[in-house]
């Protein structure tokens, strides 16, 4: 499954993500049949799809298995006449293949990770140097929209481990500092004051958040309301006790 998480597959499949890539191979290719295949331990998964609804085929049966094996382009006109491929499962079962072409995907390190392919239930005749030319190139773009994904998975993820370290290190502190015998108290630096620990309010007798933001100056003497105000302002703009 290393290959399939990396590149979160199966959002991308049910997304739709490269189906608009495999439909055009399809119909540059003159054929019924193209697929974006992820190659994993076990699978070959389907994640962009024209022209049926399967979802991949065990990795030990999978024609591009080949292409990852050497590299490089696969192409067999009639798969009934190559012996590589004429007791394959996918020729000689109800789904009876003829014709392959596959197009390697590879990573920036030299991975083949599986393949833009092209299928068809009769023997086909050999793509031209255009359409050769053509597999190839939307099998970089393919690669470059998994590239994307595996990019914007791993962004989310250090986004999410983030906000847990930080709600946990929140619910650390205020743990402590409820247990503290002095008051404490956090401040925003706009000024706002967003958190009060246990022990102010022990002191103050004031009810839980009725001090937040500007609600502190509301425990003055309405005689020094202003001027807490004012050198609550002053400290903040120069940041003098």
């Amino acid at each position: 499954m290393r290959v399939l998480s990396r590149y979160d597959a199966r959002h991308l499949r049910d997304a739709g993500a490269l189906d608009d890539i495999t439909s055009f191979a399809a119909k540059l290719c003159e054929a019924p049949v193209a697929l974006v295949t992820l190659l994993d331990d076990d699978e070959q998964y389907f994640v962009g799809r024209t022209g049926t609804d399967l979802e991949g085929t065990p990795r030990d049966v999978a024609l591009c298995g080949h292409v990852a094996a050497t590299g490089t382009f696969l192409e067999v006109p009639d798969l009934t006449g190559d012996d590589r491929f004429a007791c394959n499962p996918l020729v000689t079962g109800e789904l009876a293949l003829r014709y392959y072409a596959g197009m390697p995907m590879i990573t920036a390190d030299d991975e083949v990770i599986g393949t833009l392919c092209i299928l068809d239930f009769a023997p086909h005749v050999r793509l031209s140097d255009l359409q050769r030319e053509g597999l190839a190139v939307l099998a970089r773009a393919a690669m470059a929209r998994l590239r994307t994904r595996e990019s914007t998975r791993e962004q989310d993820e250090a986004a999410a481990r983030s906000r847990v370290a930080i709600e946990d290190s929140e619910r650390r502190f205020r743990t402590l500092a409820d247990t503290m015998p002095q008051m404490v108290w956090s401040t925003l630096p706009d000024g706002y004051h967003d958190y009060y620990n246990a022990r102010w309010y022990d002191f103050t007798g004031t009810p839980a958040g009725s001090t937040d933001g500007e609600g502190w100056n509301d425990v003055f003497h309405p005689d020094d309301q202003a001027r807490a105000w004012d050198i609550w302002r002053h400290s903040l703009a120069t940041g003098e006790p």
